[in-house]
């Protein structure tokens, strides 16, 4: 037996009127409850990563909207009244939106659903063109370890290049991403850190600088605990770029110059800047370096790349720098395994 009402759920119901024994003198009474709305979970999640994302849920039949509350953890709640094919579009930043339909206009027999939805991040081709400094001639022979910051998910394979030559990878709109290039034997690495969050940002100019004597590199993200000569934990993927591409390239010795800003006597800056260039040298050795390779030298304030009149400046002169001072041709790699 099939009891139903229009914009109302079903009942199905089984009844055994064939009694083999006698016939109940009362009425046999089932009691059962028809209804009208029923409770939909949806739980949004991340197509590539699984991650839950909190966003917002519009119904699309504004004549009769249901009503919508987050429970967090990327978990919807919402009413909706039995009897319409149901259509919701998921918004969330950044993901492409997405149309969820729920059909209620069929007999329905439960009062509460859960779904699962998986959104695609929304992503945009970004061009990377990596070239000598020098020559400005194309480099091709490059790795490309791309690192997305808000999501710690690492691309390396991913980066393709198209019919021209350039390197195409697709990154996520709104993350921030690092991108190290690794060049060949020769040149140096190159590092920085790009945001999708701008709309314009699609193109990223890699010049590589040849390993030659006198080469200088500003080594990014090295930093002190203040007044001390103890390097910051933060600075140890910097430094480890530097022992990487030292034994990459086993023909060049260098030195790691540490530089200050104009506050404090030249004496005390001249003294910290040398136990600076030290600690790092140290770390270096850690890798496995040869102590004959490294040179550390602290120059304190006397060679500023800014005028020291604003904090920003002084931040820029308050540096670690490394330079080639020699490049032996005639080196062999297995000599110095």
């Amino acid at each position: 037996m099939e009891v139903f009402c229009k914009n109302y759920s079903h009942q199905f119901l089984t009844f055994d009127a064939g009694f083999k024994t006698t016939i109940p003198k009362e009425p046999v009474v089932n009691q059962f409850e028809l209804f009208n709305q029923v409770i939909l979970i949806l739980n949004v999640f991340d197509r590539e990563i699984f991650e839950p994302l909190q966003g917002s849920i519009k119904f699309l039949d504004e004549t009769n909207p249901g009503t919508v509350n987050y429970l967090g953890n990327g978990r919807y709640q919402m009413e909706l009244s039995v009897g319409k094919n149901h259509e919701l579009e998921i918004l969330v930043p950044n993901y492409e939106p997405y149309i969820f339909t729920f059909d209620l206009s069929s007999a329905i027999l439960f009062n509460e659903f859960e779904r699962d939805v998986e959104l695609e991040p929304s992503k945009t081709q970004f061009e990377i063109n990596i070239a000598d400094m020098e020559t400005d001639e194309a480099i091709n022979e490059v790795e490309i370890v791309i690192t997305n910051l808000e999501k710690n998910e690492t691309i390396v394979k991913k980066v393709r290049k198209d019919e021209n030559g350039k390197f195409i990878v697709d990154l996520r709109a709104g993350d921030k991403y690092e991108i190290d290039v690794n060049g060949p034997k020769g040149y140096a690495f190159y590092n920085t850190k790009v945001d999708m969050s701008d709309t314009e940002n699609k193109k990223l100019d890699v010049k590589l600088k040849p390993l030659k004597a006198k080469t200088k590199l500003v080594l990014n993200d090295i930093t002190f605990e203040t007044n001390s000569a103890d390097l910051n934990t933060s600075s140890y993927e910097e430094l480890d770029r530097v022992i990487k591409l030292l034994i990459d390239n086993p023909e060049i010795k260098i030195e790691i110059s540490a530089h200050s800003d104009n506050v404090g006597s030249d004496a005390y800056n001249l003294k910290l800047s040398s136990k600076r260039a030290q600690s790092v040298v140290d770390y270096l050795i850690s890798g496995q370096l040869p102590l004959e390779r490294l040179i550390a030298k602290g120059y304190g304030e006397s060679m500023p790349v800014a005028s020291n009149d604003t904090e920003e400046n002084r931040a820029k002169n308050r540096r670690v720098e490394l330079k080639i001072i020699d490049v032996n041709e005639n080196e062999n790699p297995q000599e110095n395994e």
